[in-house]
């Protein structure tokens, strides 16, 4: 119900669309998911370089390239997977310091699917 109301307030001069909000809350969701699932042991800080690294190097790399038109892929339960997902609710590039930060404002501690 909360995405139905986020859907049709309206946006002021300034503000992200809803539909951006949406997206971005999806992404945020996922980065916390995908740190907890495929960096249990490290440090958030340390978690959070590595997987922009990954993000990077996936955004920047063929399989992106290939896939970002895809509305599936066969790899989505892997790390490659995630930043697919990812960058599908999001298409920009994050550096670690957003990603610690994602981190430090979100409660989010399960699944990335709504």
């Amino acid at each position: 119900m909360r995405i139905a109301t986020l859907l049709l307030s309206p946006t002021l001069p300034g503000q992200r669309s809803p539909a951006a909000r949406a997206a971005q809350e999806r992404r945020d969701r996922l980065i916390c998911v995908t740190i907890a699932e495929f960096f249990p042991a490290l440090l958030a800080a340390t978690a959070a370089e590595q997987l922009a690294e990954r993000l990077a190097r996936y955004r920047s790399g063929p399989d992106w390239k290939r896939d970002r038109t895809a509305t599936s892929i066969n790899y989505r339960q892997s790390l490659r997977g995630r930043c697919w997902e990812i960058l599908k609710a999001v298409d920009r590039p994050l550096s670690g310091r957003r990603i610690r930060e994602i981190l430090a404002t979100s409660s989010v501690s399960s699944s990335p699917r709504d």
